[in-house]
């Protein structure tokens, strides 16, 4: 299929994002050193729908219960038509910061929560990428599985994933899931994570990344692995989006197994050695 002929809907919320590095595992400390890792303007789903429109896509993007702030941001990188708002408060930009210590397990804290509310309406997307993040699980699953197609792929990701426990009860089957892991897991590990993950969703396939180490691809009970080429020595906010694109950019395709995985990782690595994500 054309590129142009396809349709994806990212659905997320939307904060201007500061990475900042500890030195401390577990960041439990009250004071620790630490070195600032860069910002990114909005959240994965914003991320994913920046870089398939930017590849050809016809993409439109669902912010749920953004600020009038977040959305005038937003103009910057996406045009109004492509995204729309879930709900809508008043009130100043809403902001996140991301502590992420030497493993790659991240903490978070937000400026505000969004409380999305409105009904999240008809997709009608040949595939609908979905942020689920915790503070949305009861929303989502009320609302996608009345208005999602039953034909359209479903990429989720799931995110402050550190055991298969918080992992959510998902009411929709879908076709991805992906979630990040710590980087100190070895690739049996991840591959055995990966496993369990699928069969807790029912996801027909799960990839599992470990920021520069690569990614884990299970289907069933079979695993593949791909290391990243990728040259970097620190971590990049939203290099997981990155690669969720590269994988939507992949199924479209129509690859498959080792050579979806493969895709996905490889054109990533080299997304973000390029120099506007640097």
């Amino acid at each position: 299929m054309r590129r142009d002929c396809w349709s994806v809907e990212c659905i997320g919320s939307f904060a201007l994002v500061e990475l900042w590095q500890v030195e401390t595992p577990g960041c439990t400390q009250l004071a620790s050193l630490g070195k600032w890792g860069g910002s990114v303007l909005g959240n994965d789903a914003v991320i994913v729908a920046c870089q398939l429109r930017d590849r050809g896509l016809n993409v439109t993007c669902r912010l749920l219960d953004p600020t009038s702030a977040d959305m005038a941001l937003i103009g910057s990188v996406l045009p109004p038509p492509t995204v729309s708002a879930i709900g809508l408060k008043t009130g100043e930009s809403t902001r996140s910061l991301c502590l992420e210590d030497p493993s790659g397990r991240r903490r978070w804290v937000f400026s505000r929560l969004p409380e999305p509310g409105a009904e999240l309406g008809e997709i009608s997307a040949n595939a609908v990428y979905v942020d689920y993040y915790p503070e949305f699980v009861e929303y989502l699953n009320r609302n996608l599985v009345h208005h999602v197609m039953s034909s359209a792929q479903v990429i989720v990701n799931l995110s402050a994933i550190s055991s298969i426990r918080d992992v959510p009860r998902l009411v929709v089957k879908p076709s991805v899931v992906q979630a990040s892991i710590s980087r100190d897991l070895t690739f049996d590990e991840a591959a055995a994570f990966a496993i369990e993950l699928g069969e807790v969703t029912g996801a027909q396939k799960v990839l599992v990344t470990q920021g520069a180490r690569g990614a884990v691809l299970a289907i069933g009970k079979e695993t593949w692995h791909s290391h990243s080429p990728a040259r970097l020595d620190r971590s990049i906010l939203g290099a997981g989006a990155v690669f969720a694109s590269e994988v939507i950019l992949g199924l479209l395709e129509e690859l498959d197994r080792d050579q979806l995985l493969e895709w996905a990782v490889r054109r990533t690595a080299l997304r973000l050695e390029s120099p506007e994500m640097q």
